[in-house]
């Protein structure tokens, strides 16, 4: 669930000479609750599962114990894109793209959390560790100038998409504070002449810890125990005005789960899917909505682990697994047109040919189909067992965090082919961190394609990109040498080893849509085929919302704002407390 926060923000085009502006932002209406003092002051939600609010990681390129929700209040995007296209200015008031570099102008009043003003050279800071890292703006700019105090011009090395130049650039938190390392880790990205200094520049800032949350959003921190970490208003905020919420709680759900927590009237605001008969059980005022974006879980395979080396053992996974099965614990299954890295929301971009053959596996399971692409591959079955090309009994670890749900299913699978299966349980800050350094062998992991039919690079970048991005670990997989059935569109034709990476970036650069469609279609293709992926589910995103205390926007009203309510409501003013 948390990993879909990648894709929430975005941009459109709103010209055609060149340039693109941050649109205008709604005040919200403050005073609608009559100007009584609120019912309940405090805007309670969870933190990441399984961490303890007071153990928070504030360091986002730091795996271990990363706040991913309190991130959303802590540190402000540049800009984020609403349902209906427009823009919500946040750090950026507004922002030009021409061939050759994207000139953004920040607010004259956006303060850190200590009274600092958030200037070019903070953004610039943020760029150019982003570069360091590989992180995905690497693939768009190369580099980032402080003009003055608050505008930053970042340098194209050729003409870039710009629907996704904005998407990505736009869609950054500045979440680098000038009371850090963070600006000595920028200057030596800066000043490393090797790529050797810059690896060790890339492992300090991944394991730099920092404990002291000075933000630029919202609610700045208050204080912090085993259970609940506080925060207030933030009163120095650019739109100050327009949070009506003086009080932020961050709770740890009990048992590692935040349905009980809105059951019993503890938290105010949840994303995700509730079982349907936890969700009987909630009160009548939790209002249950459906927003405008597809996500789901998939098995995800480490490519450079033995036994997935092979492109078709990975493909063999593919049509072994029985969705219909694994998806039995899931709240809201849906059937999956084309797994990702296509998803729902942007299969419209793809040609007939390709669209057309994505949807192979929902023909399945056919582990006689499985079983002869792991015999291609090297593996051998002796008395109902299987065993690998080296002589070693296949032996299949799936990593879970404290909620065996969809792993159990695929366990029973796997053993039933002949493969030997455990379930290796573990702490989720040890679970994140063994994700991010690839220490794995099958993972359950999220996708989300809510950037919607023009955003496609969110979830290619995913899939495909290898560097040390905050958003994606890496996996290690050659994609300069992947093995893919060509021409594209034909699963029998010959296995090439195409330069993926490569077209990933390309499609980074492609102005023209037949010329974006051609990269898209090869991305997709390549995944399918030679990348798989067992999709275990899709559907819709699902917010829960506590309409007793709270004034939320109508469902309408969320179809036009932010994707995310919850975290954006406090910019826009449109949530507040009920008054008394």
């Amino acid at each position: 669930m948390a990993a879909s926060v990648a894709g929430c923000s975005g941009n459109q085009d709103n010209g055609n000479d060149g340039t693109t502006d941050g649109g205008t932002q709604s005040t919200g209406d403050n005073n609608k609750n009559g100007g009584g003092k609120p019912v309940d002051p405090v805007y309670s939600t969870r933190t990441r599962e399984g961490i303890l609010p007071n153990e928070l990681q504030w360091n986002q390129y730091n795996s271990k114990n990363k706040s991913w929700v309190t991130n959303q209040f802590w540190f402000d995007r540049l800009a984020i894109k609403r349902n209906d296209g427009e823009y919500v200015p946040g750090l950026a008031k507004s922002w030009k793209v021409t061939e050759n570099k994207m000139t953004i102008t920040l607010q004259d009043d956006a303060h850190w959390h200590d009274g600092t003003p958030v200037t070019a050279q903070h953004v610039k800071d943020k760029m150019d560790i982003e570069l360091g890292m590989g992180a995905t703006a690497s693939n768009f700019i190369d580099g980032a100038k402080a003009v003055d105090e608050k505008t930053v011009e970042l340098s194209l090395p050729e003409p870039r998409n710009r629907d996704l130049l904005q998407t990505v650039i736009l869609s950054i938190r500045i979440n680098t504070p000038p009371n850090s390392k963070f600006g000595t880790f920028a200057k030596r990205f800066r000043n490393a002449d090797s790529e050797e200094k810059k690896k060790q520049v890339q492992k300090d800032v991944s394991s730099y810890k920092l404990t002291d949350p000075v933000g630029n959003g919202p609610f700045k921190f208050e204080k912090a125990t085993p259970s609940k970490l506080t925060a207030k208003k933030h009163r120095k905020y650019h739109y100050a005005d327009r949070v009506a919420v003086p009080k932020l709680e961050a709770h740890k759900a009990k048992g590692g789960q935040p349905w009980a927590e809105m059951r019993n009237d503890n938290v105010d605001g949840v994303a995700g899917d509730a079982d349907p008969k936890v969700a009987q059980q909630f009160p009548d005022h939790i209002r249950h909505d459906l927003l405008p974006s597809v996500g789901g879980y998939g098995f995800l395979l480490n490519f450079d682990h033995p036994s997935f080396q092979d492109w078709r053992a990975r493909q063999a996974m593919c049509w072994l697994h029985d969705p219909e099965r694994t998806q039995s614990g899931s709240s809201n299954p849906d059937n999956l047109m084309t797994p990702p890295p296509v998803g729902h929301n942007f299969a419209n971009r793809l040609s007939d040919k390709v669209r057309n053959n994505l949807n192979q596996y929902n023909e399945g399971p056919k582990p006689q189909k499985a079983a002869s692409l792991f015999k291609e591959a090297g593996f051998t079955k002796r008395n109902g067992k299987w065993y690998q090309p080296n002589g070693e009994r296949f032996k299949i670890v799936l990593d879970n965090s404290g909620d065996p749900t969809y792993q159990t299913p695929f366990k029973n699978q796997l053993e039933e082919f002949g493969i030997k299966a455990e379930i290796d349980t573990k702490s989720s800050s040890v679970w994140a961190e063994d994700f991010f350094n690839g220490d794995f062998q099958v993972f359950v992991s999220w996708w989300g394609a809510s950037m919607g039919p023009d955003h496609p690079w969110f979830q290619m970048q995913w899939e495909w990109d290898p560097g040390l991005d905050q958003y994606v670990g890496p996996m290690g997989k050659d994609v300069e040498n992947f093995p893919v059935p060509m021409p594209v569109g034909d699963p029998n034709g010959t296995i090439r080893e195409v330069n993926v990476l490569e077209r990933f970036r390309k499609l980074g650069s492609a102005v023209d849509e037949d010329e974006f469609q051609k990269h898209l279609d090869f991305l997709s293709w390549a995944w399918n085929q030679t990348g798989c992926s067992p999709q275990i589910w899709s559907g819709t995103h699902n917010h829960w919302a506590d309409t007793k205390d709270w004034n939320w926007p109508s469902t309408k009203e969320m179809q036009r704002g932010p994707m995310m309510p919850y975290f954006t409501g406090f910019r826009t003013g449109d949530l507040t407390p009920k008054t008394k």
